[in-house]
C-alpha cells in the first residue's frame, strides 16, 4: 500500500489505485477486487441467511390449474395460490423456522410439503395419482414419499397401524406431527384418546414444537365437544346475511355438519336435504361450507330455502373459523345438538339422523 497524497499532488501514476475507505491508502487494483468481491459475496450470503424455502413441480395430467397453499404449523398466515403452467409451477418463501405447508389441489386432495429454511424440494408425478407423488429433498418429505408408497393400496386400519409405526418411530419430526392429524383426528371416527398418547410422545420428543402445542390445544378442546357437553358459544352470519348463533338453534335438535361442493359423495349432505324436504321446521341445519366462493356454497340451496339446511361460509375453507370452534375437519364431520344447546353425538352416520334428531 502506499500513503495518500497530500491534496492537489495526483498523478497519473496513481491512476490505477483505489482508495481504502478503512485507512485512506492506495489498493492496487487486483487487491480492490477481491475485496469488492468479498464484500458482495458476504452481502448475499446475509440475503440468503433469512430462509428461503422452494417448490419446483413439475405434474403430468394437470398441463394448467391453481393450487392453493396453507400452512397447518403458521408458517404463512392467509391462503396463497400457485399456478400451474405446462405442468410446472414453482413456490418460494422466506421462512425463519421449519413447518409444513400444505398444497390443496383442485379435488381437494392434501398433501404436505415439509419446508426447512434454505431447503429446496422437488415434486413429480401424475395429478391423476395424487397419493403415489413423490416430494423429495429433506428427510421428512422423502420419509413421506416413502410412507404413501407403502400405505398407497393399504385398507384405512393397516394404513392407520403403519401411521401409527411411523409416529413412535420418528417422533420427533414434522412428519410424525402430520401423520397424528390425518390419522387419528381429520377421519370420520377420530380416535382422541390415541391421538392425544400419541401427541404427548411428539410433544416430549419436540417440546417446543409450535405444532405439537397447536395440536395438543386442538385435543384440549375436543375433550368437550363429545356427547353431554355444551356446545361452545359461537356466531356467524348465513350467506343470506342472518346471524346463527346460539340462541337462535335453541327450540330445535339441530345438526351442524361439514359441506363442500366438490364433495359429491357426502351422504349427510344429502339426507339432511331429504329430510328438510320431509319434515319441515321440526329440525334445525346448519352446513359449514368448505367452498371458497359463498356464491358456489349456497347454489344448490338458495331457491328452496324453507326447506334446506342454512348455509355458512367465510370462504376460509379449512382454516374456517367455524371448523376450530367445533374442531371439525373434513367434510361429513357433524355434531347433533339437542333443544336446550347440549351435545347429543358426534360424527353420527346417515342411519343414525331420524333417532339422534328425533324424527
Amino acid at each position: 500500500m502506499k500513503s495518500l497524497p497530500p491534496h492537489g499532488q495526483f498523478t497519473a501514476h496513481y491512476s490505477l489505485f483505489f482508495i481504502n475507505p478503512l485507512n485512506h491508502t492506495y489498493l492496487k487494483p487486483f487487491r480492490f477486487l477481491i475485496l469488492l468481491l468479498s464484500a458482495i459475496a458476504a452481502a448475499l450470503s446475509s440475503c440468503s441467511s433469512g430462509g428461503g424455502f422452494e417448490i419446483d413441480g413439475h405434474l403430468l395430467n394437470m398441463n394448467q390449474g391453481t393450487i392453493y397453499v396453507y400452512s397447518s404449523t403458521g408458517l404463512i398466515q392467509n391462503i396463497d395460490t400457485i399456478n400451474i403452467m405446462g405442468g410446472r409451477f414453482s413456490y418460494e418463501r422466506s421462512i425463519e423456522r421449519e413447518g409444513i405447508f400444505v398444497l390443496v389441489f383442485p379435488n381437494f386432495t392434501e398433501l404436505p410439503v415439509f419446508a426447512e429454511p434454505g431447503a429446496d424440494v422437488t415434486l413429480k408425478g401424475d395429478a391423476q395419482k395424487l397419493k403415489k407423488i413423490s416430494i423429495t429433498g429433506t428427510e421428512d418429505n422423502d420419509q413421506m414419499t416413502r410412507f404413501r408408497t407403502e400405505t398407497y393400496e393399504l385398507p384405512p386400519p393397516e394404513a392407520r397401524e403403519k401411521a401409527e409405526e411411523v409416529i413412535r418411530e420418528r417422533a420427533g419430526s414434522l412428519q410424525a406431527q402430520w401423520l397424528v392429524d390425518q390419522y387419528f383426528l381429520k377421519v370420520h371416527h377420530a380416535d382422541y384418546k390415541k391421538a392425544y398418547e400419541l401427541t404427548q410422545l411428539i410433544h416430549k420428543a419436540q417440546p417446543q414444537s409450535i405444532a405439537t402445542a397447536s395440536i395438543l390445544e386442538k385435543l384440549e378442546r375436543v375433550k368437550n365437544m363429545v356427547s353431554g357437553g355444551k356446545l361452545p358459544k359461537f356466531s356467524a352470519l348465513d350467506t343470506t346475511g342472518k346471524t346463527v348463533d346460539n340462541e337462535s338453534l335453541k327450540g330445535k335438535n339441530t345438526i351442524i355438519y361439514v359441506h363442500g361442493t366438490w364433495d359429491y359423495g357426502n351422504e349427510i349432505d344429502r339426507n339432511v336435504k331429504i329430510r328438510m324436504q320431509q319434515n319441515e321446521n321440526k329440525f334445525n341445519a346448519i352446513r359449514v361450507s368448505l367452498d371458497a366462493s359463498k356464491v358456489a356454497a349456497d347454489r344448490d340451496v338458495k331457491f328452496q330455502r324453507e326447506k334446506a339446511p342454512r348455509v355458512i361460509c367465510d370462504e376460509m375453507m379449512f382454516e374456517s373459523k367455524l371448523m376450530k370452534t367445533f374442531s371439525f375437519s373434513s367434510c361429513g364431520d357433524n355434531l347433533i345438538i339437542d333443544k336446550d344447546g347440549y351435545i347429543k353425538a358426534r360424527n353420527v352416520m346417515p342411519s343414525e339422523l331420524d333417532k339422534q334428531l328425533g324424527l
